[in-house]
């Protein structure tokens, strides 16, 4: 009675293992730590970077992880004491990330992200195009996360129903084919280096209950571009 009550526990724990799919585009877990990540990592990759460099770090890290054993490090300096924009356009460096995929039944997108509590803001977006993994035209969600907190916070949004805006050849509307872009950090930290970690950047056909939620203001920052 016991063992047939062992099996049947133990059946139950495997479903609920794998209760929702995750299309998980990088983990951070394929890389010896401390080797870099691919060279769209770096903070001054993207061409978009302002009043950010110096030590800039792009690598698999074993410092941190939200699961697993690893997360990917990124740091850099604020060379002044405000204004500073970092964009991170990582497509090279994700897995599964096609262009051309409908993500209708999975529209959660998001991660983890480890803090400091610099002061920071952070946004995300996705692309549109067919030419590439993350390519154009660019929807940016409208949302801003301040990272105020130190430890890890899960950030997530849905390519159906959150608002975007569009970028450079954007037009606002999210289509539910699209792939994982990219991120910007807007400086709240006072001039001088920081870090941070991330993990699990994943769609999702359930939400993770993200604990890390938007400020209010949504589009505030966005009249820098």
């Amino acid at each position: 009675m016991n063992k047939k009550f062992l099996i049947v526990g133990m059946a139950s724990l495997a479903l609920a293992s794998v209760a929702f799919g995750d299309t998980v585009l990088q983990d951070f877990e394929s890389g010896a730590p401390g080797s870099n990540l691919a060279s769209a990592w770096n903070p001054t990759f993207s061409g978009s970077t302002a009043g950010a460099g110096g030590t800039t770090v792009y690598q698999f890290s074993n410092e941190q992880a939200k699961t697993g054993t690893q997360s990917g490090k990124l740091g850099w300096d604020w060379l002044n004491a405000s204004g500073g924009l970092v964009r991170i356009q990582p497509a090279a460096g994700l897995n599964n990330n096609a262009p051309a995929v409908d993500h209708t039944s999975e529209p959660y997108v998001g991660f983890a992200i480890y803090a400091s509590g610099t002061g920071d803001k952070l946004a995300f977006y996705m692309g549109e195009g067919t030419a590439g993994n993350g390519a154009s035209p660019y929807e940016r969600f409208t949302a801003d996360y301040t990272l105020s907190f130190t430890g890890w916070k899960v950030v997530e949004r849905n390519i159906l129903t959150d608002p975007v805006v569009g970028w450079i050849s954007g037009n606002g509307t999210l289509n539910a084919t699209c792939s994982f872009s990219g991120f910007f950090w807007y400086q709240g930290a006072p001039a001088g280096s920081v870090v941070y970690y991330l993990d699990d950047i994943s769609f999702t056909n359930a939400t993770r209950n993200p604990d890390l939620l938007p400020n209010p203001a949504g589009v505030a920052d966005w009249s820098v571009y």
